[in-house]
Order: C-alpha cells, then sequence, then structure tokens
C-alpha cells in the first residue's frame, strides 16, 4: 500500500471519529441545555426555508407554511428591447367583482301603459269585480237602457282582439254627449267578465270613495264625466 493511500485511510478514520465525537457533544448539549445543535446546522444550511416560493400552478406565492401570500407573475422579456417587463394586468385586477352591473332603463324599454293588457288578463282569467283604468275606440253606439238606473251603453274597442262593453249610469254622473263611432276616450271603472269581452260599468263618483271602490269617470275630449 502506497503512502498516498495510507494517508487517504487514515484521514477517513479520523473523519468517522470526529463525527462520532460531535454527534456526542450534539447529543450532550441537547440533553443538558435544550438546544438542538443539528437543528440549527440544517437550516444554515439551506437558504430557502421559510421564503416566498413561487407556485407553478396559477402564478400565486405561497411560504413554507404553504399560506397563500397574494398574486405573482413571472416578468415578461420585451422581444425588441430584450428587458424585463411586467406582465400587463388580468381583468380581474382592474375589476373587484364589486362593480354594479349595468341595468337597461325601464323606461326606455317599456312601451306606455294604456291598461289593456291588464284588461285583457282579467278576460283571460275570467276574473270580475275588477277595477279597471284603460281606453280605446268607440266601435258601435248601442241604444240607452232606460231602466233604473238608466245607463248610456257602447261597445269600446281595446285592441283588435278584445271589445268590450262600456255602461255608463245617466243617473249618477253627466251624460257624454256627442259621442260617436270612432271617437277615442279612456274611462275608469269596474270591469266584470263575460264571453264577449266583458262589462265595464261604475263609470262615476263613489259615494264613499275607498281603496277597493275608488268610483270611476269617462273622459272625452277634454272634459271628464263623472
Amino acid at each position: 500500500m502506497s503512502a498516498k493511500s495510507k494517508q487517504a485511510g487514515l484521514a477517513g478514520g479520523l473523519k468517522g471519529v470526529l463525527l462520532v465525537a460531535a454527534l456526542g457533544v450534539a447529543y450532550l448539549v441537547q440533553k443538558f441545555t435544550g438546544i438542538d445543535i443539528l437543528a440549527k446546522l440544517k437550516d444554515n444550511q439551506d437558504p430557502g426555508a421559510g421564503t416566498v416560493a413561487e407556485s407553478q400552478d396559477d402564478g400565486r406565492q405561497t411560504d413554507s407554511a404553504g399560506q397563500d401570500s397574494g398574486d405573482f407573475r413571472i416578468p415578461e422579456r420585451n422581444a425588441d428591447t430584450g428587458k424585463l417587463r411586467d406582465n400587463p394586468p388580468k381583468a380581474s385586477d382592474s375589476t373587484s367583482g364589486t362593480q354594479p352591473v349595468a341595468q337597461p332603463d325601464p323606461a326606455a324599454t317599456q312601451k306606455a301603459d294604456d291598461g289593456v293588457d291588464f284588461v285583457r288578463q282579467q278576460f283571460n282569467a275570467q276574473r270580475s269585480k275588477v277595477w279597471v283604468t284603460t281606453q280605446g275606440e268607440v266601435a258601435h253606439i248601442l241604444p240607452d237602457d232606460n231602466y233604473e238606473p238608466r245607463h248610456q251603453q257602447f261597445l269600446l274597442e281595446l285592441a283588435p282582439d278584445l271589445t268590450v262593453k262600456v255602461a255608463h249610469n245617466i243617473d249618477d254622473a253627466p251624460y257624454v254627449t256627442g259621442l260617436k263611432k270612432g271617437d277615442r276616450i279612456k274611462l275608469q271603472g269596474r270591469y266584470e267578465w263575460n264571453e264577449k269581452g266583458g262589462v265595464i260599468h261604475f263609470t262615476h263618483k263613489a259615494d264613499r270613495p275607498t281603496r277597493s271602490k275608488p268610483g270611476g269617470w269617462i273622459e272625452y275630449r277634454g272634459k271628464r264625466y263623472q
């Protein structure tokens, strides 16, 4: 065996003895002082422990305990200058999700309510004793009903598919003079269902108006009859 080989063997043996001695000393120090020398040596050899690490999944960063510590993006390199630049912000960065969603203006989309659809609903549902306000065109003048109480009668076309009979009490309200076919009127009264479209009556004042019985009227050529 050469001298060089002997020296290497002695050096290896000496390292083993020193390692055993060091472990023994570390054990005694931990036993009597509570200081873990080996753990401290390991921490000094691991410079990345406890630092922030990049997540490979979604660009967020976590610390050594696995806690989320916020957004992190790897800078991009400018193709022209070769310099690093920040990534452009995501759409979610500028809007946190709390911005109110713009709603369409109901006034811009809803047509003027002439009450026709409401009357149609009552007819389709076969409801009666419902107060309605609507308007339409006189389709036909009927003979007056002279039995007490007396009524002025005519057919009012609210829509091409809906015509109602109007029975206007002329003992409790003025007679609508000059009314003829083709005239347009607006009225309020109580709707009663029948298979022909229904009847609107009580187009006059209530003796004691209430929410459930407000009373009615007819508007014709700028004048209100009630």
